[in-house]
């Protein structure tokens, strides 16, 4: 059986030998190239010569020509190999190419380079991708962050060169790659995410382009380095997505649906329809690629939360590929060999889990249908038209066929690994020095203010102790939320525990929001179709279903004089409590920007709001209405405020039951007023 598995990869091999287009010892080919949006009467690709890349260009095919050498032998592919990745480096010099990811961009082209110089004990390969890498510039400013094509992909680049020909220096630039990451991560609720420079409601699951991949690289990094930074913001990035899964169908949630959403209301005005959840079953979006990289991490971190949580996705993996026909797309990227690729990862480092079987029935399948010289290899949608590159090609499916040959070429789809540095030693929760403070500025970054009342009640012990539960799960915030209300809820003090619960007010409101948020597409519907206000006068407004007042009898930011003074004897604090693109915020008002904004709690005309407020400001305020005004748009442009014209406002629900959140903008505050 691996025999006649190496004789198809053998004969997509010779197929693509024959197609090189070869002069002065360097090889090319013509690939499939997407146009988006397609014009009309257009089919939506075009043929092109390949570029660069390993994903559609010449690094991947000289990949494959590579492994192809290895399993058979044949000289010319180790001879084309040889010719496309130095036809690759030209073009990157040729282009000025300035992407410096691994899939898209020169780290990929590095690897390729030292994976030949390793093979064939030619310096010249190793010496240009040492070039390359010097070269690559990873800007500070630049906005992706993926694995395809952004930092997690130049960090993915430079350690799988780093395990093949080490080199400390890599190590220090992978390091310095790393940290960015983690500082760049966005901290929310239930774990961190990364943006990417597409602005969405929400950050993007997957391996892709999503937090999966961001996570695999930043746990592979920690692997090579035993850095704790690194394994926390994994973990985070990991537990991130853990809130997207849905049983059935066994899947998370394909979160670039937010985008589409925010373009059809962005055309529909007023229109919107309901929010319809969409998955997808591919390696760059969806189980298999995310079921790969947590089956990598419970290989290296032993937590059976991650095996707990792909039983259901390979299943879901295993129902697609039988789903899909095989006509469809048979790609890596985003067809049936990336899903095959996926669960005969699972079978080699998942004990218990064998889709072997099941894997070569669809091969085999497949192989009778497509290796014959009257038929081609189905890559993406183009009508039967071949494509040899890596991802979406015939390059990618050869790989496949190697691999069920037992001729264990590298993976593409997961960075490769050093066995010897994979395993945590203990069961993986004892943290360094650096990652403590790391969490700790986590923790902190949503329960400071509490934890400060709290230390001033219990021990400092105590108090500590209620800030450092931890879960294997590692969904910090929660962990945290539930040990502070249960200290608080078991405080024996009647007194101590009703001001502990007025303290902790902002916080438990902003986690519940934080909780409360399924979807985020109100909010992205009400970004699409918000228009300037000429005229506040004739406008009601309503505070937006993701934003909540929270007042405090006691400025607890300001300790009171003892702990069990009567709650009367402080001035109140009210506090926003708002959410957008994914992260929780709590602000603290100014009186006057409080007043204006509870005028419209309920909802109300802005003229009728503006009369009660004018009764509540001191008499030697002449501007009140322009202040407020001032404050109204400061908040409509924060998306604080649902406002319509007049007439439009007969009965509006102010249940504010939903909710959603984004990066740190605060809402600024007008000059305090005294108020009456």
């Amino acid at each position: 059986m691996k025999a006649a598995f190496l004789e198809v990869a053998n004969r997509i091999a010779h197929r693509l030998a024959s197609r090189a287009l070869t002069h002065n010892r360097r090889s090319s080919w013509q690939v499939v190239a997407l146009v988006w949006p397609p014009a009309e009467g257009e089919k939506g690709f075009r043929i092109e010569r390949a570029g660069p890349s390993l994903y559609d260009g010449l690094a991947g095919i000289a990949l494959f020509f590579l492994e192809a050498h290895r399993a058979t032998g044949e000289r010319k592919y180790i001879r084309l190999a040889e010719q496309s990745i130095l036809h690759a480096c030209e073009l990157l010099h040729a282009t000025g190419e300035t992407r410096a990811g691994f899939f898209h961009g020169s780290t990929g082209v590095a690897y390729v380079l030292t994976r030949i110089g390793v093979h064939t004990g030619e310096e010249q390969f190793v010496d240009l991708a040492r070039k390359l890498l010097r070269e690559c510039v990873w800007s500070a400013t630049e906005s992706s962050v993926d694995l395809v094509g952004g930092r997690a992909g130049v960090l993915a680049g430079i350690l799988a060169v780093h395990r093949l020909d080490p080199d400390q220096q890599l190590l220090d630039q992978a390091t310095e790659i790393g940290a960015d990451l983690v500082l760049r991560a966005r901290r929310g609720a239930f774990g961190w995410s990364w943006g990417n420079h597409v602005i969405r409601a929400r950050d993007l699951t997957g391996v892709s382009h999503g937090a999966s991949g961001i996570a695999h690289v930043l746990l592979e990094l920690y692997c090579d380095t035993r850095d704790d930074r690194f394994r926390y913001a994994a973990q985070q990035g990991f537990a991130y997505e853990r809130e997207f899964f849905h049983t059935p169908p066994g899947n998370w949630l394909d979160l670039r649906h937010d985008e589409d959403l925010k373009t059809e209301t962005a055309e529909q005005g007023a229109r919107s329809s309901a929010y319809v959840p969409r998955f997808m079953t591919a390696w760059c979006h969806g189980a298999p690629g995310m079921c790969m990289a947590r089956v990598r991490a419970h290989k290296i971190l032993g937590q059976t939360c991650f095996r707990d949580e792909v039983q259901d996705a390979l299943a879901a993996t295993k129902r697609a590929t039988q789903a899909f026909p095989s006509d469809h797309d048979f790609s890596l990227c985003h067809g049936t060999a990336g899903r095959c690729e996926a669960l005969l990862y699972a079978t080699q480092h998942l004990p218990g889990f064998d889709a072997t079987d099941f894997v070569r029935h669809i091969v085999e399948d497949a192989a009778e249908r497509f290796d014959r010289p009257d038929a081609a290899w189905p890559c993406r949608s183009t009508g039967g038209i071949t494509d040899p590159s890596l991802m979406v090609g015939e390059s990618g499916i050869g790989h496949l066929f190697l691999q069920l040959a037992g001729s264990h070429p590298t993976p593409v789809l997961l960075i490769d690994s050093k066995e010897e540095n994979s395993r945590v030693n203990g069961d993986g929760m004892g943290w360094s020095p650096v990652a403590a403070r790391l969490r700790s500025e986590y923790v902190t970054g949503y329960f400071g203010r509490i934890l400060s009342v709290m230390a001033r009640v219990f021990s400092c012990d105590q108090a500590s102790s209620i800030s450092g539960k931890r879960a294997e799960v590692t969904n910090e915030i929660e962990t945290v939320f539930r040990a502070i209300n249960g200290a608080i809820e078991t405080e024996p003090r009647l007194s101590v525990r009703e001001q502990l619960r007025d303290a902790f007010a902002p916080e438990r409101a902003r986690f519940e929001l934080a909780k409360n948020i399924p979807n985020q597409c109100d909010e992205v519907r009400a970004d699409s179709a918000r228009q300037p206000i000429d005229n506040w006068n004739d406008c009601w407004a309503a505070l937006a279903s993701h934003v909540r007042l929270v007042r405090t009898n006691v400025d607890w930011e300001v300790p009171p004089n003892s702990l069990h003074a009567s709650l009367g004897n402080h001035d109140g604090v009210t506090y926003l409590v708002f959410g957008r693109e994914g992260l929780t915020h709590l602000h603290r008002l100014t009186p006057f920007a409080a007043t204006v904004l509870r005028s419209f709690q309920g909802g109300c005309s802005v003229t009728t709001a503006l009369c009660r407020i004018a009764e509540m400001v001191p008499p030697e305020v002449s501007n009140c209405q322009h202040l407020v005004e001032e404050q109204l748009a400061a908040a409509y442009r924060f998306g604080l405020l649902e406002v319509h014209p007049v007439d439009k406002s007969i009965s509006r629900n102010t249940d504010h039951e939903s909710m959603n959140s984004d990066a740190v903008r605060d809402v600024p505050d007008l000059p305090s007023i005294s108020l009456r």
